[in-house]
């Protein structure tokens, strides 16, 4: 199956779920999931529809579950997986501190994945000679890395002046990590 007819595929699931068609939209992730076994995002699909569906025809809640923690094993930088099983431990299981552990982790790479985005729009921003908004961006990246772990100098504004520097002579090319 080509990308083109998977991203068809769930643009068609996604407009079945907006219209509360929740068993046609679970059946045609079930049919895509038959070519397509690992995919991330047809996995959490599959977990949000059938805890929409909630009917006795369909599959068993726990299935969401597995759903989602199946997602969350494959793609294991994806955040989405994530929030949606600390929804499900929060709101069907009642365990609020695994859902905790789940939202944490999401939330430090939806971190990672945010500050990555700022660093590349400030080189991008320096590159259109945007200099402001480039400080701007980075000031923000920086000031996400002060919350999330301290720098080994202890001075951000040093470190954002050599980030600054440092994009000025060449743009960041930044890869997943």
């Amino acid at each position: 199956m080509s990308d083109i007819v998977l991203k068809k595929g769930i643009a068609q699931i996604t407009r079945k779920q907006r219209a509360g068609r929740y068993a046609e939209a679970l059946a045609d992730v079930d049919t895509l999931l038959h070519v397509r076994p690992v995919n991330t995002r047809l996995l959490v699909l599959r977990g949000i529809l059938i805890q929409l569906g909630e009917d006795e025809q369909g599959p068993e809640l726990r299935e969401a579950k597995r759903s989602f923690a199946e997602a969350a094993q494959l793609d294991n930088r994806s955040p989405e997986p994530l929030v949606e099983l600390g929804h499900y431990l929060l709101a069907v299981e009642d365990k609020p501190r695994e859902a905790l552990a789940r939202f944490e982790r999401a939330a430090r790479l939806a971190g990672e994945f945010l500050n990555d985005s700022l660093e590349g729009m400030a080189s991008c921003l320096l590159e259109l000679g945007r200099s402001r908004e480039a400080r701007e961006c980075l000031a923000k990246a920086a000031s996400m890395k002060d919350k999330s772990r301290p720098h080994a100098n202890g001075n951000a504004r040093s470190d954002l002046g050599r980030q600054s520097k440092t994009a000025k002579k060449a743009p960041a090319v930044r890869g997943r990590r």
